[in-house]
C-alpha cells in the first residue's frame, strides 16, 4: 500500500505564520500545529538535504582535480574498455545517486514521523 504524503510549500507556512489570525497554529496534514514546528520540521528536512547534496557534489567536484593532477587515472583502463573516468562519471556516480536519493527519501520520512509523533499525531 502506497504512503500517501502531504508537503506543506513553505511560502504557504510563511503565510500563515503572518496570517494575525492563526499567529497560535495553523491546520497542517489534518492536525492543528504551530507553525513553528512545521518550520522545524521544514528546517530538519532541509539540513539533510543540504548534508546529503554534499555527500554528492564533493566528490564529482574533485574528480576534475584528480584528473588533472593525476591524468594517468583518467586514462586507466581496469576493464579493458572503458577509461577509469568514464567508469566513475557513469555506472559509479549514477547508481550513487539513485542509492543516496533512497536513503534520504528514508531519512526524511523518519524525520517527519519523529515529528508528528512528537506532536502527538501518530
Amino acid at each position: 500500500m502506497a504512503v500517501r504524503r502531504v508537503i506543506l510549500h513553505p511560502k504557504t507556512a510563511l503565510a500563515r505564520r503572518q496570517d494575525r489570525a492563526r499567529a497560535f497554529g495553523s491546520h497542517v496534514r489534518g492536525y492543528t500545529v504551530d507553525t513553528d514546528d512545521v518550520f522545524d520540521l521544514l528546517a530538519a528536512q532541509r539540513r539533510l538535504s543540504i548534508r546529503l547534496l554534499a555527500l554528492i557534489l564533493i566528490p564529482v567536484g574533485l574528480l576534475p582535480m584528480l584528473f588533472r593532477f593525476a591524468p594517468d587515472v583518467a586514462r586507466w583502463s581496469p576493464l579493458g574498455h572503458a577509461p577509469f573516468a568514464w567508469l566513475i562519471l557513469g555506472p559509479i556516480a549514477l547508481f550513487s545517486i539513485v542509492a543516496i536519493a533512497i536513503w534520504h527519501e528514508r531519512r526524511a520520512m523518519r524525520i517527519e514521523n519523529r515529528w508528528r509523533d512528537a506532536k502527538g499525531h501518530g
